[in-house]
């Protein structure tokens, strides 16, 4: 967008031009208007609307907003005053179908959206996402908009096209005065979208412990599960939001309720590597060695997505170190296919049997080897892996290695002792090849 000022210069260097059309000095006029506009200049819209210029031209930005639009977003009540006395359309649509309520309600422009409701502009009109004004103030957290909307009668239970209510919108904004508003004006406290969140569950997850505590003391249904069974806990300890944990359990949050995959709220936030989330859940109980439908503990997750904080965490809260999932993989075979060398190490030191072996056989060596985990097989190695332990196919982590192209780890495994002769007939020669290079992968490997 141009500069405010450039416009009037550019008409007048075009009035001193030879040849200019209507056209480009009706341009030139809106343009003009729309900035003043935007900038609350009230004298440039009542010259320039004076002149004739049509109050409703829209801007050239994708958006397509009017004069009345983009005063309104930037709260300039007087111009907004002027415009609508001056013709402007106030339901005239702009970005997303919002009408010039609705982009000063997102926008807090309370004076604004005054004037409008004293104008009679519709406040339950909604925009083509299914958002009306309140639902919009009050996802923006616009405390004073919400207030003023309710005693415009806005509808406080309107939903959009994904079923959010207004009071969802400000519960995960986190904005207890607007949640408060909303509840006091009748909003239902326990509505759910069309993926069967509530305003708890989102309100943990995204907002702060204390929406959670006024929702809860309004009479939310602190075990209410969405359509894939979570819970406003496991929302919040997926988000990392500690406070909020702890608030949901001091009022009888079920600690460990699991969702549709069997995961508790300790398992989310231990796989997203919520360490303070994690602590609070086992100080008040979780269970550290409850299991998904696959049979992972929160540890074999932390384990696998590399959070080595959260891994001790749980290990010092008592998780058993070489529980094992459905395929019979602990958590330091899970972290060793990872590659992540500091995880490997702090579950060594917590405990865990280094050669232990999955339903195939395969170890934590062989894992590493095979996705050319370098650093994962000497720690593993330092740690007295057995170099030549076999999966029930007879296939060692060298030659697992050798057939993965992975030419620094087979360097690596023969130098620390791994028999090259266990190698088969095929694989034999390129190890022999592309052993002690590690800088080029091993000739002839895929």
């Amino acid at each position: 967008m141009v500069k405010y000022g450039e416009n009037k210069a550019n008409l007048d260097n075009m009035t001193n031009e030879t040849v200019i059309t209507k056209e480009e000095k009706r341009d030139a006029l809106n343009r003009e208007l729309i900035e003043a506009a935007i900038h609350g200049d009230v004298n440039k819209v009542r010259e320039l609307i004076g002149k004739g210029v049509d109050v409703n031209v829209t801007n050239p930005d994708p958006e397509r907003e009017t004069a009345l639009i983009v005063a309104a977003e930037h709260g300039n009540a007087d111009v907004v005053e002027i415009l609508i006395k001056g013709g402007a359309e106030v339901d005239a649509t702009g970005e997303y179908g919002k009408i010039v309520l609705m982009t000063a309600a997102e926008h807090g422009k309370v004076e604004v959206v005054n004037a409008l409701i004293e104008k009679g502009v519709d406040v339950n009109v909604a925009d083509r996402e299914g958002k009306t004004a309140l639902i919009l103030a009050a996802e923006n957290g616009k405390a004073e908009v919400v207030d003023t909307l309710i005693k415009g009668k806005a509808k406080v239970n309107s939903k959009d096209k994904c079923g959010r209510t207004a009071l969802m919108g400000g519960a995960a904004y986190g904005d207890a005065e607007v949640v408060k508003a909303l509840i006091k004006a009748g909003a239902e406290v326990d509505a759910k979208d069309k993926y069967g969140s509530t305003a708890l569950i989102g309100g943990a997850a995204y907002g702060d412990a204390e929406v959670v505590k006024v929702l809860i003391e309004k009479g939310a249904d602190i075990n209410a599960k969405d359509m894939w069974d979570s819970t406003a806990l496991i929302a919040a300890a997926e988000f990392g939001k500690a406070e909020a944990v702890r608030a949901l359990i001091e009022k009888g949050a079920e600690v460990d309720a699991k969702d549709n995959i069997g995961e508790t709220a300790l398992m989310e936030a231990a796989w997203n590597g919520k360490v303070e989330a994690v602590k609070v859940l086992i100080d008040n109980g979780a269970d550290v060695n409850a299991t998904d439908r696959d049979g992972k503990t929160a540890l074999i997750l932390a384990a696998e997505n590399g959070k080595a904080e959260v891994v001790d965490t749980l290990i010092k809260g008592k998780a058993k170190v070489n529980s094992k999932d459905k395929w019979g993989r602990t958590a330091l075979i899970e972290c060793a296919a990872y590659g992540d060398a500091e995880v490997v190490k702090v579950l060594i030191k917590g405990g865990a049997e280094v050669d232990a072996k999955g339903n195939i056989g395969e170890t934590a060596l062989m894992e590493a080897a095979w996705n050319g985990k370098v650093e994962a097989v000497k720690v593993l190695i330092d740690n007295g892996a057995d170099v030549n332990a076999t999966d029930r196919d007879g296939k060692t982590a060298l030659i697992l290695a050798a057939e993965n192209g992975k030419a620094e780890v087979v360097d690596t495994l023969i130098k620390s002792g791994a028999e090259v002769g266990a190698a088969d007939k095929e694989v034999l020669p390129r190890i022999k090849r592309g052993a002690g290079d590690s800088k080029n992968e091993p000739n002839g490997l895929a």
